[in-house]
């Protein structure tokens, strides 16, 4: 039987639980994405708010 190492939960017999683990997992790195960009703008700003 093919396991998948990325996705253990995946149950075969059932692709939507494995269309709803791909969006619970694509929404949290979408997240972590947005937050780090966030970041880095404010590190920006703050960066010429001082040069000013």
């Amino acid at each position: 039987m093919y396991k998948n190492s990325f996705f253990p939960q995946i149950d075969p017999d059932n692709p939507l639980s494995a269309f709803c683990l791909l969006a619970i997992n694509g929404t949290k790195i979408l997240r972590d994405f947005l937050l780090v960009s966030i970041k880095q703008i404010l590190d920006l700003t703050q960066l010429s708010n001082l040069a000013v």
